[in-house]
């Protein structure tokens, strides 16, 4: 009789979906599940979970991501924490956790959350992305990398694997990798602005000023409340300008922008706009950026410098 009730208990939670996913081990005559997340092609969980504790931390996990919602990450993680102490084989609470470090600007403590998470889910794809992403936000970036090169190997076609490890790229400098994983993230992700974006500073940073414009107009046609967008793509119209003076001035060399010094082109930004079709569209949305920028003595001398070299 007992374990009649206990085997309705559990098709009745399973059936309200009180499980993230469940998979079962033995627990006397009756079979128990096994708190589990749903995460697409990541291989079981290691361990086993008492049917009590496993609804239990089921609760506290549904009520830390109901605070995390509501921003309240302190109480989130109060309760993420409660759960992992009753489930220790869930992958998905530690993965979760891990998130919220990441909210909370904690890495290590993420970073250990994603290694639990990984030590009882190997295939986790999830996870080795968002450790490598913590990994990078240390700025370790041979382990970031290594983590991202195995999320991308367990899946191939993640847009956000790829624009990940472009990003590690762009900081080890390796433009031409960076470019070629937005490219296959973009091709399997063409709707996201996000990636046009994220090519379009690389283009730039390889003195490609077409490509940019291009994949900036893309961006900002979706999400036009980014400003940055538009002060990039004033200086990719800003760069070709510079281009096309600099053939027509030959044999003179050409006149480069400095590292990090995009902003400061954007003194010009009346004069060199004034014939760029986004114009209107830019300064009735951005009136703040026709007035001065050079704020800083740094950035009103090298204004001056390059007023004195471009007439």
């Amino acid at each position: 009789m007992k374990n009649t009730i206990i085997a309705l208990a559990t098709f009745f939670l399973l059936a309200c979906g009180a499980f993230p996913a469940a998979q079962t081990a033995s627990a006397g005559s009756v079979s128990v599940p096994i708190v589990e997340d749903t995460e697409p092609g990541a291989v079981p969980a290691k361990g086993k979970v008492d049917l009590k504790d496993s609804i239990a931390a089921a609760s506290y996990f549904k009520t830390a991501m109901s605070w995390a919602e509501k921003g309240n990450l302190d109480l989130a993680l109060t309760n993420m924490d409660k759960a992992a102490a009753l489930n220790p084989a869930g992958a998905y609470i530690f993965y979760d956790r891990g998130k919220l470090w990441v909210q909370k600007g904690n890495m290590d403590k993420a970073i250990a959350d994603f290694d639990k998470c990984i030590e009882l889910k190997d295939g986790h794809a999830n996870a080795y992305w968002r450790r490598g992403a913590a990994y990078s936000q240390k700025n370790l970036l041979g382990p970031a990398m290594a983590d991202l090169n195995t999320a991308v190997e367990l899946d191939p076609a993640n847009s956000e694997f790829l624009r990940e490890r472009a990003e590690v790229q762009v900081k080890e400098g390796n433009q031409a990798k960076a470019l070629s994983d937005y490219n296959s993230a973009i091709k399997y992700n063409r709707n996201a602005e996000h990636l046009y974006y994220g090519r379009g500073k690389v283009w730039l940073a390889l003195g490609k000023p077409d490509e940019a414009i291009a994949d900036f107009d893309k961006s900002i046609a979706v999400n036009p409340n980014r400003e940055k967008t538009f002060e990039l793509r004033l200086a990719a119209a800003n760069m070709k300008k510079e281009q096309e003076k600099a053939l027509a001035a030959a044999p003179a060399p050409a006149i480069k922008p400095g590292p990090g010094q995009y902003g400061v082109h954007l003194y010009s930004f009346r004069q060199a706009s004034q014939a760029d079709q986004g114009y209107d569209r830019i300064s009735k949305k951005y009136p703040a950026l026709l007035k001065d920028i050079g704020h800083t003595a740094n950035e009103r001398i090298s204004v001056q410098k390059r007023e004195s070299i471009t007439g």
